[in-house]
């Protein structure tokens, strides 16, 4: 793909990621399972409402400008160039790039308000898991259009909802999500991101990585902020909506440091699909269901209380884990 990326002479930086997308998918998988941790914390801990979806679109707002800004100011650094050599300032990109920034964006704030929601019901360990099977639609649209065979997909697939289900269930308790839980996580957020991330390869190959994401991000912000104002006042809380928000700054650090680590993660992620395919990414990119158990323990034992849903027996974590493995385990032999 290097010649689609319009480099004439790649420097070090850009000859490393061409031969080693999978390694910048590791750091990216890495930032994401921390932002995400971070994401719930602050839903659960900082930005609270009498009304909890008001809260999940206060965040969707205050955190969709918040991270614009940041977007903005880190491309005026090295960090543009760090993301993508190619990149040299922003600029408009062309039209066959924007529209899919476009569309990217309002699926990505589609997705974000899913997977907000989907934090401030439950924990690390049960979201990673459940958020991050796209993958299986993407593979499922592959299967459609004649490019993967059924017979090929079949137990992977299997492996992976074993895997979820073992990932959220509460042994003691019996189900630990509920059937909204899945519909929004597992369903919803998890069909939309795939389209999302078929439209995102397609938008950086056409610009770069940097000023794609910019773009996108735009496009997210703007699409979150009418989701949530109209969805306020659809729902009559429109004044809860403002007030919430007057009542965020307090959470600024904790979203200042999750926009940061999106504006690497995000990008790595779309850098490496200059150079490898989209299903590739997807499986690299399961690497927070891994994490999502040890960073909700390790949180809650450094923060006590800050997940106090979480069950913390040894027990819950064993099959927890065992989950997590069966899903990465599935989704490693697509790679075939």
């Amino acid at each position: 793909m290097k010649e689609s990326m319009g480099m004439s002479k790649p420097g070090w930086w850009g000859r490393f990621q061409a031969k080693n997308p999978i390694w910048l998918l590791v750091v990216a998988a890495i930032l994401t399972a921390i932002y995400t941790t971070n994401d719930g914390h602050i839903l659960h801990n900082i930005i609270v409402s009498s009304d909890p979806f008001t809260a999940v679109m206060a965040y969707l707002t205050l955190g969709g400008w918040v991270g614009l800004g940041i977007n903005w100011l880190l491309c005026q650094t090295p960090a543009g160039k760090l993301i993508d050599p190619s990149f040299e300032q922003i600029k408009g990109i062309d039209k066959k790039a924007q529209m899919s920034a476009i569309l990217a964006g309002v699926i990505g704030a589609a997705s974000t308000l899913f997977m907000l929601w989907g934090s401030q019901i439950y924990d690390p360990s049960v979201v990673l898991p459940l958020s991050n099977a796209a993958i299986l639609f993407v593979v499922s649209w592959e299967v459609v259009t004649g490019k993967e065979r059924f017979s090929d997909v079949i137990w992977p697939a299997l492996l992976v909802v074993i895997g979820a289900f073992l990932a959220s269930v509460d042994v003691e308790s019996g189900f630990y999500i509920s059937m909204a839980g899945l519909i929004i996580l597992l369903f919803f957020k998890n069909i939309i991101s795939a389209a999302g991330e078929i439209l995102e390869q397609k938008g950086v190959l056409a610009s770069n990585a940097t000023s794609f994401n910019f773009w996108r991000f735009l496009w997210l912000t703007v699409a979150g902020t009418i989701i949530a104002l109209v969805v306020s006042a659809m729902r009559g809380t429109l004044g809860l909506y403002f007030a919430t928000l007057a009542l965020t700054p307090k959470a600024i650090p904790w979203i200042l440091l999750t926009m940061v680590l999106v504006f690497f993660g995000m990008g790595l992620k779309s850098a490496a699909k200059k150079y490898t395919t989209v299903s590739r990414v997807s499986m690299v990119m399961t690497i927070p269901i891994i994490l999502g158990a040890p960073l909700t323990w390790l949180v809650n034992n450094t923060w006590p209380g800050t997940f106090i849903e979480a069950p913390m027996t040894p027990i819950h974590w064993f099959v927890r884990i065992a989950g997590a493995v069966l899903i990465f385990w599935g989704i490693a032999k697509l790679n075939r």
